[in-house]
């Protein structure tokens, strides 16, 4: 009779669509009670000996009801879709707008609620469709065009836009990530995973350019190291550095301009943080390692001159403490700020004591460690870079371009055709230099 009624009457049929979840837990504790009233009595056995098969049958019954429900579920979730995110409107949702809509999704797996639970993967699934409509209407949202590329001045309308979308889409992803945990049917899990996955990667794409210039205005400082004269600043006769100086307020233009604008409310807000963070992250741990790259490369250097370096990385370190974020959040990223700290050691370290600094010598990337001993060998002895007649800049792109066993070939040929040349040993820095080749090779 309810199966008739759901085509007959329009009024039940509304009803025991919208209270489905009660209908359907109405229906499983009937088949319980009529299980357990019947169970062994006067030595018979129970009329329902399988309650899970019987409810199944009874709900099989109503599935029209379920159907139903199911369909007005989904509706109302991209009814809030489109709500906050309105095909005829660029208007950026605000906090409170992305908050109605996640509790939205929120009240409607809460109404799938059963003793059961066999409503909630299908409501999930409802969720992740919701989540993917989200996801292509965000996409229209992202602004594009030169001003979002920017970085030399102050944060661009443009910028700011993408900046706050991408915190939006974030708040999205950060609370209905805690659902995974707590989803057992793997197909609804899966689901949702790969919707908010796609959900996520609008908002990194959205601010990426901004992140890309970013590093580019970075980099584009920290290659002028090469031109620094270490020798003057460290016999005393000039403290002057114009490419640090420069680095440092760059640094912190992109803290204050940019990266102080990624401001996320969320109930979780620690995971959210560390969304943002994460590229944070990235955009630090390639500052140390080009830099590290670029400090290797630097041929003139005494021992003063050295310490003069390794005091820039110091400042250069506490800097992206201070804007970025703390070293030790890089170990996880390849450790970029190990090496960068161990190749600080070095540089403060005299050549015939090196050895002694086994950990950090294994720190440092072989290439840019054996690239940073030419600058302890005679000057007579030409440096691979040297060798290739390429500017710096250029080198660095071949060296991006080969493995470390070419960049290390052809550093060991030039140590071996000195060392076919002169009548007097190695200098400890030659040898130092070939150990770690040969050591490359055998791994």
């Amino acid at each position: 009779r309810l199966g008739t009624a759901f085509y007959k009457s329009i009024s039940l049929k509304n009803e025991l669509v919208s209270h489905y979840p009660d209908l359907a837990q109405t229906l499983r504790s009937f088949v319980r009670l009529l299980q357990k009233e019947t169970s062994h009595t006067n030595g018979v056995l129970s009329a329902l000996p399988n309650y899970k098969s019987a409810g199944n049958q009874l709900l099989r019954s109503v599935e029209a009801y379920q159907t139903a429900f199911k369909a007005k579920s989904l509706n109302r979730m991209i009814e809030a879709v489109n709500i906050l995110f309105s095909p005829s409107s660029r208007s950026l949702p605000t906090s409170s707008d992305m908050k109605r809509s996640i509790k939205c999704f929120f009240t409607e797996i809460q109404r799938c609620e059963t003793d059961d639970g066999d409503l909630i993967p299908a409501c999930i699934t409802n969720v992740a469709k919701a989540v993917r409509l989200m996801k292509e209407r965000a996409e229209k949202l992202v602004a594009s065009g030169p001003e979002v590329k920017k970085v030399s001045g102050a944060c661009t309308n443009q910028q700011q836009r993408n900046i706050a979308l991408c915190c939006r889409i974030q708040e999205v992803y950060t609370t209905l990530g805690l659902l995974l945990a707590k989803i057992d049917d793997s197909e609804a899990n899966d689901a949702l995973s790969n919707a908010l996955e796609a959900l996520k990667d609008v908002s990194s794409e959205a601010v990426a350019p901004l992140f890309r210039s970013m590093l580019e205005m970075l980099e584009g400082s920290i290659v002028h190291v090469q031109e620094e004269n270490f020798a003057k600043r460290g016999d005393g006769s000039s403290d002057m550095s114009v490419y640090l100086s420069d680095l440092l307020m760059k640094i912190s233009h992109c803290r204050t301009e940019y990266l102080a604008k990624f401001k996320i409310e969320s109930s979780s807000r620690s995971i959210a943080n560390e969304m943002v963070n994460g590229m944070i992250k990235k955009l630090a741990s390639r500052v140390l390692e080009f830099y590290l790259r670029h400090a290797a490369l630097v041929r003139n250097l005494d021992g003063p001159g050295r310490k003069c370096l390794a005091n820039d990385m110091k400042q250069i370190q506490g800097s992206i403490e201070k804007a970025l974020c703390p070293l030790e959040a890089l170990d996880a990223l390849g450790g970029s700020q190990r090496s960068f700290q161990s190749f600080v050691t070095i540089l403060l370290t005299e050549t015939d004591d090196l050895r002694r600094q086994e950990e950090e010598l294994s720190s440092v990337p072989p290439v840019d460690l054996v690239h940073h001993l030419f600058s302890r060998m005679p000057d007579s002895l030409q440096s691979p870079q040297e060798a290739s007649g390429l500017p710096t800049a250029k080198y660095v792109i071949w060296m991006e371009q080969h493995s470390t066993q070419e960049i290390l070939q052809a550093a060991g040929e030039a140590i071996e055709s000195y060392e076919s040349k002169t009548e007097v040993g190695l200098p400890n820095a030659c040898s130092l230099a070939l150990e770690t080749i040969k050591g490359q090779k055998i791994k």
